[in-house]
Parts: C-alpha cells; sequence; structure tokens
C-alpha cells in the first residue's frame, strides 16, 4: 500500500484504472459464459422440443390408421343393424378384410349384447364366432401360416383382462389400452388393443355392440430408433400409464418409467393433462 501510495497521481489512476478495467472483462467474461451456457441450453431444449414433436405426429399417424379401421368397421356393422339386415357372415367378412388391409393389425373382433346384432342368439349356440348361447362374439386373427382364422371372444365381461369392452360400453367412448406383452404364434409380441363402441342410436345413446383391434407395437420403436440423441440422452415413448411402449434402450420397453428414473413422476402427471413436460 506504501509503495502504491508513493506513486504520481497519473500513475495511481491508471493503474486503478487497469484494475477496475480487468474487473469489467472479468464481469462480462462471466455474464458471456452464463449467457452462452443458457442460449445454449434453450436452444437445446427447443431442438428436443422439435424432435418431440415431430416424431409424436409420426407415432400418432401409426396409432390413427388402424383407430380409424376401428371406427368406419363399426359404422358398417351398425349399419347392417339399422336396416335391418344383420349377416354374421357378412360382418365376419368385413372384419377379415380389415386384417388383409392392415398387416400392422394382429387380430380384430367385434362383441354385441346378447340378442343385440340380428336377435338370432338361440340358433346360434355353439355355432363357430359364437359363444355357447350363441351370443356374436368373433375374433379373427392370422394363424401360424398366415391365413385368417376365427374364434369366439372370451373373457370380455371380467374387469381388467375385459376392460377393452368394459370401459368403451359402459363409458360409451373408444379406448386404447395399456400396452401389454402377448404371445402370437408362440413369439411374445408388445401391443395394445383400440376399441370403439357400437351405439343403439346417436352417439352417446346405449352401446349395444363395439369392434375391436390388436395392434403389434414394434413399428412404434422403429420410430424412436430414428430418433439422434445426443450422448447420455434417451428417447421414449410412454403411456399414460407410464409404461414405456418404445426406448433408445430396446431392453427398457414394457418397464415403467417412473422405475427407470424417479425424477419422471412428474411426467405422468403431464401426460394426464395434456401438457408439455421438460426438466
Amino acid at each position: 500500500m506504501r509503495g502504491f501510495l508513493n506513486l504520481s497521481v497519473k500513475f495511481q489512476i491508471l493503474i486503478s484504472m487497469a484494475a477496475l478495467a480487468f474487473s469489467a472483462i472479468a464481469a462480462v467474461l462471466l455474464v458471456t459464459q452464463t449467457y452462452s451456457f443458457d442460449a445454449i441450453r434453450y436452444v437445446s431444449v427447443e431442438q428436443a422440443r422439435e424432435q418431440a414433436y415431430r416424431y409424436a405426429n409420426s407415432v400418432s399417424e401409426q396409432l390413427n390408421t388402424p383407430a380409424e379401421a376401428v371406427r368406419s368397421t363399426a359404422s358398417a356393422l351398425k349399419g347392417m343393424v339399422d336396416v335391418g339386415k344383420p349377416d354374421r357372415e357378412v360382418a365376419g367378412g368385413i372384419i377379415t378384410e380389415l386384417l388383409r388391409q392392415h398387416p400392422g393389425i394382429v387380430g380384430s373382433g367385434t362383441v354385441w349384447e346378447p340378442n343385440a346384432f340380428d336377435g338370432a342368439d338361440s340358433s346360434n349356440a355353439n355355432v363357430a364366432g359364437s359363444d355357447d348361447d350363441g351370443r356374436f362374439v368373433p375374433y379373427f386373427y392370422r394363424d401360424v401360416s398366415g391365413k385368417v382364422a376365427f374364434e369366439p371372444l372370451v373373457g370380455f365381461e371380467t374387469p381388467g383382462d375385459g376392460d377393452w369392452w368394459l370401459v368403451p360400453r359402459d363409458e360409451r367412448r373408444e379406448t386404447i389400452v395399456e400396452p401389454y406383452v402377448y404371445p402370437v404364434n408362440n413369439i411374445d409380441v408388445l401391443m395394445t388393443t383400440i376399441s370403439a363402441p357400437i351405439f343403439e342410436g346417436a352417439p352417446g345413446s346405449k352401446v349395444i355392440g363395439g369392434v375391436t383391434v390388436d395392434l403389434a407395437l414394434e413399428t412404434l420403436q422403429g420410430i424412436i430408433d430414428q430418433i439422434s440423441v445426443p450422448e447420455g440422452s434417451m428417447a421414449t415413448l410412454i403411456s399414460e400409464g407410464g409404461y414405456v411402449v418404445a426406448h433408445s434402450d430396446s431392453g427398457r420397453v414394457g418397464e415403467n418409467i417412473t422405475d427407470i428414473d424417479p425424477a419422471f413422476s412428474p411426467v405422468l402427471e403431464s401426460i394426464g393433462n395434456g401438457d408439455v413436460f421438460g426438466r
């Protein structure tokens, strides 16, 4: 300090200004570095968000096609009933054609309340595509050879296993169930079920039947595999219940996202509310 005081006033001012300048430079560098980090983070988040929207649209397209097929089939079967010309064989032909046009659909069926289709349950007991009481409940699928076969649906009145029918019937709305693994020709396949109700009258009226499709989800893994993510990052497609439908690490498929990382618990709430999640 004494040396500093012994300097001329001119030099004292110069040294003070230099110190102030260095301080200013340090402050500018700090602000610039902070700004650069924030800018990079913002750009990264926006790029990730843009990718998420783009690939979400691809996923929607994959699900919208079979969903439209379910709706159109339900409308066709309802039309048969409305004009008084229900035909079980023709209905089966319509569903068989649905399978032929949509290779990604594993199987499809229709279920009707007792005597709601043609009023002829009693004469169709144990007939192919009908249950022991003659209720019209055929399910069509591809056998090992690829040929379309069919058999009566079972378990559709059991809560849980039958939610694909009970939910649209009781809540009068279309339904897509949580992904599940089911053996198809002795091979475990991740799939989901999309169902549409058939109303007696206008939409929202009494439900008298429904159409359902089982959709293999392996194509969705292909969409996720296309996403380029930085090292240490992940791309994942999760269901409303938090189950992983597709993931950058395919070994994670079928797990719950909260088991992979508990920090993602808020994701489920965001999904339920239809909100965008970011962290």
